[in-house]
């Protein structure tokens, strides 16, 4: 009886820790689409410990996305190889596979690698076309090919526009993606082509979404100067005034003091939690110990 109810308690104990991770994986990626790496980042390794095999891989790749971002690039590409290295499933595996590339594309700029490793992850999962095309066509861009650039954007933008995300767990839609494709479109514009840079920065104007908050000034920013260049003094100024406003929410929004307590509160809590389960855990393995000491004491006696 008492091994049957230490049996349920460990149960009890594993199911607990997995509706944990699970709820605080996703608050982390929430908090990286705000731009509040830091508190993500400690929140993914609080989970790490007591993380199910698949739940670190997905952590691996997160953490590897966030040390990229802060421009620690071999500590990045370092947990990006344990995501690929620990996949579970092809799934995992073309996704882990994809980032990697992607960080040999946009911070090594190598190219071969990084094609070589994103056709792979294409082969597992063809949903990786756009995010592929619009970050190929943003590191032609960086490199001076901008009619390059501009074209394969246009292959991005068809494919997202024509391929929409149906997948209602994810944190972001595609609307992102074609915010992103039609500012590089404008930057890459804007060295041989105003009107159109224009048109580009206008366009990705229309696809800012609420959780895109950190970009509305740059965009705003891009207008008002392509409206300046071809003299358009008074669309120059409204978007130089709608572009100060924007900061100032931008401003508001990752500086509250309220808001960055409740996060900090939270990783706080989610620390003390994740180390109360494991005394707990401790404690039901000592019990047991004794216990299955004494039931092999009277087992003796007896014989």
């Amino acid at each position: 009886m008492n091994r049957l109810l230490f049996l349920f308690g460990v149960v009890f104990f594993s199911l607990s820790l997995f509706a944990n991770n699970e709820q605080a994986i996703k608050k982390a990626h929430k908090l990286i689409l705000d731009g509040y790496l830091a508190e993500a980042d400690s929140i993914y390794i609080a989970c790490l410990e007591t993380a199910s095999d698949s739940e670190k891989v997905e952590i691996y790749i997160k953490l590897g996305e966030i040390r990229l971002r802060q421009h620690e690039i071999p500590q990045g590409k370092s947990y990006l190889f344990k995501a690929v290295d620990n996949a579970v499933d092809n799934k995992q595996l073309g996704k882990a596979t994809f980032v990697l590339g992607l960080a040999y594309l946009n911070f090594e700029t190598n190219l071969d690698s990084a094609t070589m490793l994103l056709d792979k992850a294409l082969l597992l999962n063809e949903e990786y076309y756009g995010i592929y095309q619009s970050n190929l066509a943003f590191y032609y861009k960086e490199i001076g090919e901008y009619e390059l650039a501009v074209a394969i954007n246009d292959k991005a933008i068809h494919y997202f526009i024509t391929h929409p995300c149906t997948d209602t767990s994810k944190v972001s839609d595609d609307s992102l993606f074609i915010y992103r494709c039609y500012y590089t479109k404008g930057q890459a514009y804007k060295e041989y082509d105003r009107i159109k840079a224009l048109g580009s920065f206008l366009k990705a104007a229309e696809y800012l979404t609420k959780s895109n908050i950190s970009s509305v000034p740059w965009v705003y920013k891009r207008i008002a100067e392509e409206y300046r260049f071809i003299n358009d003094i008074p669309n120059a100024n409204k978007y130089d005034s709608l572009a100060a406003a924007a900061t100032v929410v931008k401003e508001q929004h990752r500086n509250s003091t309220v808001e960055k307590e409740y996060r900090d509160k939270k990783a706080t809590e989610l620390k003390s939690k994740t180390r109360t389960q494991r005394i707990i855990a401790v404690v039901l393995l000592i019990i047991a110990g004794i216990g299955g000491r004494y039931f092999m004491k009277r087992k003796i006696k007896k014989s």
